[in-house]
């Protein structure tokens, strides 16, 4: 996104935001319009990773910078700081991490308040009031998300995808992707698997 490590671009554009406690995540959940334009960036840059097309990496770096900017002009202004922000900051990067690495297991909430040593309750309001969803609510749609690459990249059979995923049920897998994509699994596959 900025270039050398002491360009203007990270001293004004890119450090005060990694720094400001106050916000340790943006969650993306097409609330707002300038969600979708962000979404637009990222899908562009999926895109061009994957097509690899000549001067792709030049045009993934243009596309960064507009996402980043999308964002940076749509964040809440007067941002407080302070030293609490910064704890709560590292324990929802703590939960996240935790999410990330074990989404595919059996989560319980007192599996992820004793890995961040926090009791339950204020492990879900923490998380509730930082990413204005639940906690399982999102746990369900990155496991739709995450089940994205075996669908598009793998034979399995849509149960073996849904235990992959994290789902022990295959049904309620297709009902969540379904609530999530607006459309089935299977339909999804079908859709946007690549023509060998």
């Amino acid at each position: 996104i900025y270039g050398s490590y002491g360009s203007i671009l990270r001293r004004k554009y890119v450090e005060p935001f990694l720094h400001n406690f106050s916000l340790p995540a943006i969650y993306v959940d097409h609330s707002q319009p300038w969600h979708e334009v962000f979404s637009e960036y990222v899908r562009e840059i999926i895109t061009l990773y994957e097509e690899k097309k000549e001067f792709y990496e030049l045009d993934i770096t243009g596309t960064l910078q507009k996402l980043w900017r999308c964002m940076l002009q749509n964040l809440p202004e007067d941002l407080p700081y302070t030293e609490h922000s910064k704890l709560e900051r590292n324990r929802m990067r703590e939960i996240m991490d935790y999410l990330e690495h074990n989404y595919m297991n059996k989560i319980q909430m007192k599996d992820i308040a004793e890995e961040i040593h926090l009791c339950e309750s204020e492990c879900s309001r923490l998380f509730k009031r930082y990413m204005n969803v639940s906690l399982f609510t999102f746990l369900q749609e990155y496991r739709v998300e995450r089940s994205l690459e075996f669908l598009l990249s793998s034979d399995d059979s849509i149960m073996e995808i849904a235990q992959k995923s994290g789902f022990t049920d295959s049904n309620y897998y297709a009902k969540v992707f379904s609530r999530v994509k607006g459309c089935s699994p299977q339909k999804y596959r079908k859709q946007n698997i690549k023509k060998e």
